[in-house]
This record gives C-alpha cells, sequence and structure tokens, in this order.
C-alpha cells in the first residue's frame, strides 16, 4: 500500500486500486499526485501467478491478493467490482447529503446501523473509465462529455495494446506473433490512433492539453498511452510513433515537463512494470 504525500485540495481521504503496474493504475496515480491530493493507493499482486512458460512466478509474502477478502470488501460497497476502483472516504458528506445532517451518529464508515457498514455504491466507483471521471471531477480536473469522448477514444488504442500484450484475446498466441504484431502495432495501429489526437490538437486554438491550458482526465490517460508505445518502439527498434506528430510530440513534452508530476515520474510508481510481467510478452 502506498501513500501519495501531497497536500490536500479536499479534506477527504480517497482509496484507489489497482494492479502493482502502471496499466490502467498510472493515470490515477497521476491525477491525485497533479492536484496534490492524498490517497491511499493498494496496489495488489496475488502470491502466485502463472506464466506463458507454465511456470508460476512467487511474489512473496508481502503481496497483497485481490481475489479473495479484498475483492469480497470491494463487491460488498459494489456489485460491478473491479480493477480499478475507487472509494471515497468523504463519508460525512455523503450522509450529510443523504440525511440533511452532519449528526456524528449518522456518519460512520458510509453510514452505520446496527454497527454494521451499509453498501453504498455513490461511494465506491468501479471501471476505468467512470473511476477516470468521478476522481477527476473530485479533483477538478473533469471536462465533462468532452472529456468523456476522449477517455473513450483513447481505450480502443489501450485495446489494441492489451491484445497485442496479453494472449487472452487471441489476437497475440505465441512469442513469435507478439514480436510480428508489436512492429505492426507501430507502425499502423499506433498512427491511425495518433492521428485523430494530432488532428484535435490542431484545432485547439494553440491550448497545451486536449481541453485547455490544464490537463483533464483524457490526457492523463492519453499521456500514459504514449509513453507506453514509445516503450514498446524502442523495445522493438522500431522508430518513435511520435516523429510523424508534432503537436502530439510538444504535448507529451509538456505533461512529462508538468512540475506537479515531478515526484511522480521520480517514484516507484513511474518504473513499475506496464504490464503483469508473468501474463504478457509486453511488459
Amino acid at each position: 500500500i502506498g501513500i501519495c504525500a501531497a497536500r490536500s485540495v479536499m479534506g477527504t481521504k480517497m482509496e484507489i486500486g489497482y494492479w502493482k503496474i502502471r496499466g490502467l493504475g498510472a493515470p490515477l496515480r497521476m491525477m491525485f499526485q497533479y492536484a496534490e491530493t492524498p490517497v491511499t493507493d493498494v496496489q495488489y499482486e496475488d502470491e502466485v501467478c502463472g506464466s506463458f512458460s507454465g511456470a508460476p512466478e512467487h511474489h512473496g509474502p508481502q503481496a497483497t491478493p485481490w481475489f479473495g477478502a479484498a475483492k469480497e470488501r470491494v463487491v460488498a460497497l459494489n456489485p460491478m467490482a473491479n480493477l480499478p476502483y475507487v472509494i471515497d472516504g468523504d463519508t460525512q458528506a455523503a450522509a450529510s447529503e443523504k440525511h440533511g445532517t452532519t449528526d456524528e451518529s449518522t456518519v460512520v464508515c458510509l453510514c452505520v446501523q446496527s454497527n454494521k457498514p451499509q453498501p453504498n455504491s455513490d461511494r465506491c466507483i468501479c471501471q476505468s473509465i467512470s473511476v477516470y471521471a468521478y476522481v477527476a471531477e473530485k479533483l477538478g480536473l473533469y471536462g465533462g462529455i468532452r472529456d468523456l469522448e476522449l477517455l473513450t477514444e483513447i481505450q480502443d488504442l489501450r485495446n489494441a495494446h492489451i491484445g497485442l500484450a496479453y494472449s487472452f484475446g487471441r489476437v497475440t498466441r505465441t512469442r513469435e506473433e507478439y514480436e510480428t504484431n508489436a512492429v505492426a502495432q507501430c507502425a499502423e495501429t499506433v498512427p491511425a490512433a495518433y492521428k485523430k489526437f494530432e488532428t484535435k490538437l490542431e484545432r485547439n486554438n494553440g491550448a497545451k492539453y486536449l481541453l485547455g491550458d490544464t490537463p483533464c482526465a483524457a490526457d492523463f490517460h492519453v499521456w500514459e498511452m504514449l509513453d507506453q508505445h514509445e516503450l514498446l518502439a524502442k523495445k522493438h527498434d522500431q522508430p518513435s510513433p511520435l516523429a510523424a506528430f508534432p503537436k502530439l510530440t510538444a504535448y507529451y513534452d509538456a505533461f512529462r515537463a508538468e512540475p506537479n508530476l515531478k515526484a511522480y515520474f521520480d517514484s516507484p510508481d513511474y518504473a513499475l512494470p506496464v504490464n503483469d510481467k508473468a501474463l504478457a510478452y509486453f511488459h
């Protein structure tokens, strides 16, 4: 469990949960760091998981497993339980909204009756795009329907990346297929996706980011996918996918240089593998 040591701008306590990889967790970690807001970052890894070679990889006794009690806890709050999730600790606000009072007898751990925690899915959000939008809104980074549109668009590239990196979707079934598909991803799939964002930036009236001069929720996810594909291209001795897109290159560089994100880029979180090292061809 990692705690982001930063200045709170809300006075609330939030918890996010995701695997101990960058994956879909990196945009969330960056949002909290950018907003200088504390968060409990629970990074899950099961003690033993299978690998493509068939040999189990042992993470050790300090691993925080997701399957079991941890997932059951989230299911009790939200039947859509999945990683990533966010649990909003602003329970006093939740009780006040519901009961019109801040009486301490009604404000204990997601509202208490008979000393038992009651499920409150309004304060536990699951599924990545919904989590990004919720957290961004809480942190003052949400750009409304256009932000949601951009989050959905970049998810298409994320899905293609997962099809390449993992064998789950049967797109990449062997190491040989992965090597071939990785080159095609950099040369074909990525440029097609990048062209849309390059055009968006060209029409942005000089704004630094996708919806203005400060990052919105989508910027964190888009930047993470740009960075992951820079790593992919480098690993396979391919040209930078950004080279043909000057606006997107400037965007990538500006985000990387954000003063509020320096602590993140200097932290172990940025050094985490992109994907699960035991299950993915690219990590």
